[in-house]
């Protein structure tokens, strides 16, 4: 008899409804239906990214290029369509180039979810959601796991770990502040209360704090808004999509610098990356020379908009194809990502993470007219008589309210995602990476448990893994995640069934 697959799914926003749809297109039939148990106490389907909110909060990949299935590209763009209704005068039909609002997005996956839940109980699999949150994982004695939650404790023979990204980091601790509020979701509810003519301070330059400022420019804020952080860096305009064959930083020109240096450096890369720009015939030290300390974030994001085809760098970066990056993430030495990490990481994460052409637009409008500004070399913030002051640079800051835009990693998360990642480290489930993230296994996303422990059932995609080479929460990285969870999964259950129908036929052999 074949062994029934009993998955539990921590997290119901975009991983598990990628995770769902991956299993329905691999499966090709089998004696026992799976049972797949989703938990997800607040956000089905959507998760925290996608919930309801304003519109200024677009999806940070054009329409054409965003979907729960990463290979066919179009399948959001299909939908949009058909749930926008058709184009007439004011309302064109939605462009693959175009940036629907998250919320939309987010109507998309539940649409999605509810579509996947419809079609795996007609194929007889039992699909059950429960509103609960996830408050341990432990071995059970049969070589499966037990699942623990506030509304009790199941069974199961395999864990996909796909919960969101940490809280807000509250890095100068304001908590507890009545000027400071400590993250801007959802926000036409968090921002609401902000004063049209209060100087706001922002901190954080990532996609939250874009989507803050604007938040308050769509709701008319007139006064100043100032975005901070220790380097100061927007995310990347994103670049028209091109076709670029590596021919320099490939697995061969890896390959060739470990074996010249004796391990792969920080510096290895950036000589390739530079080969790479010169080869397709670009101005490498012009290219990079934005990314060095000291650039004027409104004359980066100018820059970017009057010249769109020439931001090679990001071009480069998201051309890197996944099992490279492994391979490079595989190959640095801890010092070295330590290194990377407080160097460079926010600087991979503008490019990995761009912002639309429009929002570009809104920002730099906001910043011409004087009323926003960039500020990088934060060392301090403080509260105190009703005003927060931050120390930037050679710059004293005073504000009326201070927003939270950082997030933690995971190793440093809070609440229910900290108290679940604790549980599977103090379990021996689950070790970290350099890079702030439960470790895995790259080829089949199992999560490597303490030293002594053989491989086990259980996986992690997403933020949760701290990404192929820091960053794993895009979700075309999620969809490929998925994809590789879900072949396990469904040839780990064919590997089950083959002894069982081997010992069936030698019982009924006369």
């Amino acid at each position: 008899m074949e062994e029934m697959l009993r998955i539990a799914m921590i997290g119901g926003g975009a991983t598990a409804v990628s995770l769902l749809d991956s299993l329905l297109a691999q499966e090709t039939g089998g004696d026992v239906a799976p049972e797949i148990h989703i938990y997800e106490p607040a956000h089905l389907g959507h998760g925290v990214a996608f919930r309801d909110d304003l519109d200024c909060a677009l999806i940070n990949l054009p329409n054409g290029r965003m979907s729960i299935r990463d290979d066919q590209r179009d399948h959001f763009l299909r939908w949009l369509r058909r749930h926008e209704g058709p184009p007439r005068p004011g309302r064109p039909e939605p462009g693959a180039d175009g940036f629907a609002p998250r919320r939309v997005f987010g109507r998309y996956l539940r649409d999605h979810l509810a579509a996947c839940q419809e079609s795996a109980r007609e194929r007889g699999w039992r699909v059950t959601v429960h509103p609960e949150t996830v408050l341990d994982v432990a071995r059970a004695h049969d070589g499966g796991f037990l699942v623990r939650s506030d509304g009790g404790t199941r069974a199961c023979t395999h864990v996909v770990l796909g919960v969101g990204p940490g809280g807000p980091a509250d890095p100068y601790r304001l908590a507890g502040s009545p000027v400071f509020l400590g993250h801007p979701y959802p926000l036409k509810d968090r921002l609401a209360g902000i004063s049209p003519g209060s100087h706001v301070l922002i901190i954080g330059t990532g996609l939250t704090a874009v989507d803050t400022v604007l938040a308050l420019l769509a709701a008319g804020h007139r006064g100043p808004v100032t975005m901070l952080s220790r380097r100061g860096v927007l995310p990347e305009v994103l670049a028209p999509a091109r076709d670029w064959p590596l021919t320099r930083a490939d697995a061969a020109g890896i390959e060739q610098r470990k074996a010249r240096d004796g391990t792969l450096t920080r510096r290895a890369i950036w000589e390739l990356l530079h080969e790479e720009l010169a080869a397709a015939g670009f101005d490498a030290r012009a290219e990079t020379g934005w990314y060095r300390p000291g650039r004027s974030a409104a004359d980066h994001l100018r820059h970017q908009l009057t010249h769109p085809g020439a931001n090679a760098v990001q071009s480069l970066f998201l051309s890197i194809p996944t099992p490279l990056a492994r391979a490079i993430r595989a190959a640095l030495p801890e010092e070295e990502v330590a290194a990377m990490l407080n160097d460079y990481k926010p600087r991979l994460r503008s490019l990995q993470c761009p912002m639309p052409p429009a929002t570009a637009r809104s920002l730099l409008s906001a910043m011409d007219a004087g009323q926003l500004r960039v500020l990088a070399g934060v060392r301090e913030v403080r509260s105190a008589r009703g005003s927060v002051t931050a120390l930037a640079g050679d710059e004293v800051v005073t504000a009326q309210v201070a927003v939270d835009a950082t997030r933690t990693t995971p190793a440093r998360a809070k609440g229910r995602q900290g108290r679940l990642v604790a549980a599977l480290r103090r379990n021996g489930l689950a070790t970290w990476n350099a890079y702030g993230g439960l470790a895995t296994d790259p080829g089949t996303a199992r999560l490597i448990p303490a030293r002594g422990a053989g491989p086990l059932g259980i996986f992690a995609v997403g933020e949760l893994t701290a990404g192929d080479i820091y960053y794993a929460s895009s979700l075309p990285a999620v969809n490929r995640g998925a994809d590789v969870v879900a072949a396990q999964l469904l040839a780990e259950r064919a590997s089950r069934a083959r002894p069982a129908r081997r010992a069936a036929r030698q019982v009924s052999t006369p």
